[in-house]
């Protein structure tokens, strides 16, 4: 007797991979190569990438005939991968699932036909323990698999992730004690997951507004000035050091390939690609304030609309403040440096990237200029009092600093007597 008949129910949240362990279980098949050839019709049937090579015979096998849309749209990773491909791309995608062609879960995930992809298991521990009481058996979730997905939504927590297994299925509760938990702070972790299921939620992703916005928010960050005669190193170096770079290069997170960074121009405006998990890797690092504010602008970006952040949107556009602030980061690198040389060095930047932002942000400018004469002020006036007693003021100053209190303070020039002592009336 075949094993159609003991097949169980695809839970909606449920993983593909996830429901085949489940079978491979309640059959109590010794060889995964086995399970597979019953479910699929080949003993090379099993986990490729969450999305089985054959899964058009699946369909067929299961309860009610599921369509091969569905199960690869709601059961699968392709979901997030799937919306940045145009609809017609999409449904060929599709109609390649369904004719059990070659390659087609490659062209879903828009990856290599020949390189190997990391795609490791991740899992929330106290979702095991939910689904157990619920559904009678833990589950792995769609939403956890997604590329760059490293917290649950759910319980807001970070999640674990275990090896990925390359010819046996493997279960949650099975998972649970060779799994470790992931490298990064829970803030990140949920913004990464956020964008991955609004990825997921889109029918199909406008690129072209999501590379306006994605530059938008650089500039915004100070990572760019325009995107004429962009450094591209900069770039590297900015996401390289950000904690979003920092999480690709953690043990078995499956974006060692992409930590470098070097990918970034090539999605923004060099040759305009659309990789998801790029995509969401990098929309993750841009800086948002909670990983609501990660999701719901990342959704504005995709459907066409301008990204406000966390602001609200004006109700007129000709009331919307048109003044140009620098960037916050910049603003307190200003707030604490004394010269363009400390500037430099805290922002890693170079000086005309500095007279870019002066020049731009008329308020910071004049706050900054006030601060530095305020401090000079206060140094001369050190100096002074800190001198010998019995000479007088203008003795412990340098010409240099007669020159800038002329210049820079009149009124404090003449209270140093260098005026009476140093120039000679005219009559």
């Amino acid at each position: 007797m075949g094993v159609a008949p003991y097949l169980p129910i695809v839970v909606e949240s449920e993983s593909l991979y996830g429901w085949c362990s489940y079978v491979h279980q309640i059959t109590c098949n010794t060889s995964s190569a086995k399970t597979s050839l019953s479910l699929f019709g080949s003993a090379h049937g099993m986990r490729q990438f969450d999305i089985p090579p054959r899964i058009a015979q699946l369909a067929k096998l299961m309860e009610h005939s599921p369509s091969v849309h569905s199960l690869v749209q709601d059961h699968t990773v392709a979901r997030a991968y799937l919306p940045f491909a145009s609809l017609a791309v999409q449904k060929e995608t599709i109609d390649a699932a369904e004719h059990c062609a070659p390659f087609w879960r490659r062209a879903a995930l828009q990856i290599s036909r020949s390189r190997f992809i990391e795609h490791p298991l991740r899992l929330c521990t106290a979702c095991v323990e939910s689904d157990c009481k619920v559904h009678g058996r833990p589950l792995w979730h769609v939403d956890h698999q997604l590329p760059g997905a490293c917290g649950c939504l759910i319980h807001k927590r970070a999640l674990r992730v275990a090896p990925a297994p390359s010819k046996r299925w493997l279960t949650p509760d099975d998972a649970v004690s060779i799994s470790q938990p992931i490298d990064c702070s829970l803030q990140l972790g949920l913004a990464c997951a956020a964008v991955s299921r609004a990825a997921g939620q889109q029918v199909v992703i406008d690129t072209q507004n999501l590379v306006r916005a994605a530059c938008s928010r650089l500039m915004e960050m100070g990572v760019l000035h325009s995107t004429k005669r962009v450094e591209h190193r900069r770039l590297v170096d900015w996401f390289t050091s950000s904690p979003v770079g920092r999480l690709c290069t953690a043990q078995r997170t499956g974006l060692a390939a992409i930590a470098d960074g070097s990918w970034i121009a090539g999605h923004l405006w060099r040759h305009h690609r659309t990789n998801a998990a790029r995509w969401i890797v990098l929309w993750s690092a841009l800086g948002w304030e909670t990983w609501s504010e990660a999701e719901s602008s990342f959704v504005a970006a995709c459907q066409g609309r301008p990204v406000f952040g966390g602001k609200q949107r004006p109700l007129w556009d000709s009331l919307e403040d048109r003044g140009i602030r620098a960037p916050q980061q910049v603003q307190v690198a200003f707030a604490v440096c004394n010269s363009y040389a400390e500037a430099m060095d805290h922002l890693g930047c170079t000086r005309a990237d500095i007279s870019r932002w002066l020049k731009k942000d008329e308020q910071l400018r004049l706050e900054w200029k006030q601060r530095l004469v305020q401090l000079r002020v206060q140094d001369i006036l050190d100096r002074i009092h800190l001198g010998n007693p019995t000479e007088a003021p203008h003795t412990a100053l340098a010409d240099h600093d007669f020159r800038w209190l002329k210049l820079k303070r009149p009124d404090l020039y003449a209270q140093t007597g260098m005026a009476s002592t140093s120039q000679s009336s005219l009559f």
